[in-house]
This record gives C-alpha cells, structure tokens and sequence, in this order.
C-alpha cells in the first residue's frame, strides 16, 4: 500500500508528516499490544509470547525515511528558489536587485507554508527542528554565497537581504506548550 502513495507522500508535506505521526503512533501501541490483549489469547501465547516488539523499528523506521526523504525536497525546493538570486553579485543592477528579492520572497512563502502546514501535525520538538533545520539551510545558502563574492559591495545592501528573513520568525508560527503556560 505504502508503493500506491508514494507519490503523494512525496509531494504532499503535509501527508508525509501525518504520515511520520501515523507510523510513531502505530510503533507505540505495538509495544503495549500484546499484553493489552493478552487475556483474550490462547494459553501458550497468553502467557507473555504474544508481543509485536519486533514490528516496532520497521515503523519507526517507515515514519522517519518518509518524512526526511520530504525534508530533502523541500530543501532542494529552498536552494533552488536562493539559485535564482544571481548569487547576490552585482547588487547595484537593477535586474540582479530584482531576482535576489524574489528569491528571498519565494523562500519566505516557502517557509511559511510548511510551517502553517506542520504546525498543528507535528509533535512540537520535531516542528522546531524541522523547520530551524531548514532555515539553517536556507541563510548558510545565502551567507556561503554573499561571501563568496570578492567584489566588496555595500554591506548595508547585502545585510538588508539578510534582514528579510528576520519576518520568518514572525511569520513561522511557533506552537506553545500549553504545559509551559502557567
């Protein structure tokens, strides 16, 4: 069944954390499954050899690949939107001006859109790392190719394309612990 979807789950962020959570789900109650029903079974199982510890890391397992193989599309997806930025060189024209700004545009929506999509679907430590995971990628990108340039330009230009991502961390939406409110 997994081969029939894994297009969508490809594509589809959203699905492939929904997904991920299904597989963790289905690992937890698999280490308690044989011995919630237990009772029920017949005599030589009934005594503790029923277990289904062993289906346990091929779930895990199936949940993690699965949402890591979309992590990599999106980070594939994120540096190819900052690779029509022109490499930030020449910021003075007004063309290579124009395409950097886009980029960062699209990276921003980008970032975004996972976040509005993972937020409510995945457990709040994996949301952080995913999405702090990709917008690490997203500024290393951008520094690794500002300082490549060996033309000196006006830091001030080059630092307000930086300060574009500044909005990620209001526009990301953040899950609050409802534990951490007292």
């Amino acid at each position: 069944m997994f081969l029939i979807y894994r297009q969508n789950l490809q594509k589809l962020p959203q699905l492939s954390a929904i997904h991920h959570n299904n597989c963790m789900y289905i690992a937890h109650h698999l280490l308690t499954l044989g011995h919630q029903f237990r009772y029920h079974l017949p005599s030589p199982l009934s005594d503790g050899a029923a277990t289904f510890v062993d289906m346990v890391p091929g779930y895990r397992r199936l949940g993690t690949e699965t949402f890591l193989a979309q992590m990599r599309t999106q980070k594939d997806e994120l540096l190819d939107r900052l690779s029509n930025a022109r490499s930030f060189s020449n910021m003075e024209d007004e063309d290579n001006y124009t395409a950097a700004h886009k980029a960062i545009r699209q990276v921003i929506h980008q970032l975004s859109r996972l976040g509005k999509v993972w937020q409510d679907v995945l457990p709040v430590g994996l949301y952080c790392k995913a999405m702090g995971t990709l917008l690490n990628t997203a500024i290393t990108e951008m520094i690794s190719k500002i300082t490549a340039l060996q033309v000196r330009y006006n830091y001030l230009d080059i630092f307000s394309f930086l300060l574009e991502f500044r909005l990620l961390f209001f526009l990301i939406p953040i899950p609050i612990l409802s534990s951490s409110i007292h």
